[in-house]
């Protein structure tokens, strides 16, 4: 059985709430280890994959409200902004370049890009969340 637009976006989003778990988890960690390398990949990868499903969550969302949107980020992020799901369409479009960067293996950078997921980029994806929280209807 084809999932409707409806049940798509919500098991998306389901996803997604799953994904950024894993990322709070990550930030915590990194956070009281602020010098351990192994945290510093888990919370860089965990950012890519709740990204990644932000990103998707909205194309279908806007899918399921009737927008049309073209299926790369940068559309989504632009059409998200107008519709206003999200207040910041220059921070996402930040975590869109962040997202297909390898950090992992040069330090410097690794450790500038867990800044950037602690500070900036994780308190976009909390809000993306509460946003769909409230649009989801039991």
């Amino acid at each position: 059985m084809t999932p409707t637009p409806d049940d798509r976006w919500k098991q998306r989003f389901e996803n997604y709430q799953n994904a950024l778990a894993v990322l709070d988890s990550a930030v915590a960690a990194v956070q009281a280890a602020p010098e351990d390398i192994l945290y510093r990949i888990a919370l860089i990868q965990s950012f890519k994959f709740s990204w990644e499903l932000g990103w998707k969550v909205m194309k279908d969302y806007l899918n399921y409200e009737g927008i049309e949107v073209q299926p790369s980020p940068r559309q989504v992020i632009k059409q998200a902004f107008q519709q206003q799901i999200i207040s910041d369409g220059q921070l996402w479009i930040d975590m869109l370049e962040a997202s297909t960067m390898s950090h992992a293996y040069d330090n410097q950078k690794a450790q500038q890009a867990a800044k950037a997921i602690q500070h900036r980029y994780h308190p976009a994806l909390v809000a993306l969340s509460d946003c769909f929280t409230g649009r989801v209807t039991p």
